[in-house]
Order: structure tokens, then sequence, then C-alpha cells
């Protein structure tokens, strides 16, 4: 974890960071429906993978103590840190298991996949800004 991380910044790079991973990863989205049942700790090793290419969690426990300060110095909202990653990930991973059927509810198809990721990325960290800062 980087000393100069702000709340901003992290609510831009990490829902960026997790949502490309998964386009550039797609069959992993599947693996993880697969393997959160059959085989977690295969789970784990792959998380470990985006965590390990990210300057912002070069520690293990670095981003929820990040966290902790922000909410001690009223940076952030009080949150709890282990629901706050569960969210952000969740938003991110969720965008490609969900797509086909809101599509289908909706009637609108996704025509160009980069401008689909791109607004998820938009719209996760306006999600997570709104959420997350004072």
């Amino acid at each position: 974890v980087t000393p100069d991380l702000t709340p901003e910044r992290f609510a831009e790079e990490f829902p960026r960071a997790y949502i490309r991973f998964f386009a550039t990863h797609p069959l992993y989205v599947r693996l993880i429906g697969y393997d959160l049942i059959h085989d977690p700790d295969n789970i784990r090793a792959m998380f470990a993978e985006v965590v390990a290419g990210l300057t912002l969690a070069s520690t293990r426990n670095g981003m929820f103590a990040k966290f902790r300060r922000w909410a001690e110095e009223g940076r952030i909202r009080p949150v709890n840190p282990l629901h706050m990653m569960i969210n952000i990930i969740s938003l991110s991973i969720l965008a490609f298991i969900a797509r086909p059927l809101v599509e289908v509810m909706s009637g609108i198809r996704v025509e160009s996949e980069e401008e689909f990721i791109a607004g998820r990325i938009d719209s996760v960290t306006a999600l997570l800004k709104k959420g997350l800062l004072p």
C-alpha cells in the first residue's frame, strides 16, 4: 500500500483493476463460480495473482488498515473493510455473469465490449465514491 494512496484514487483504481482483469480473462469468471463450490483454494491463488499486480496492495492487510485509518481521519465513511472489498469484487465480477440476463430482461444488447467495460468502470467508481467518501 503506497503512503500517498487517497480514498479517491482507491475508488478509481481498484474497480478498474478488477474489471479489466475479468474482461481480459473471461474464463476466470466461469472458473470462479465452479471453484467457489468445488475448489476454493484455487480461487485464493487466482486472486493472489490479481492482488500481486496492484501497487496499492503490497501488504496483506494494507488496504484494510488504510480503510480503518481513513475512517478515523474522517476521509471516508466508517465501513467494514471485509464487506467493502466483497462489494467491490462482486460489482466487478457480477457484470460479466449477469450481463446476458440483463440484456434479455431489458432488450438492450451490448454492442461494444470496450464501451461496456469503460461504462462499468465509470459506474462502479461513481457508486464507490458516493458510498465511501463523505
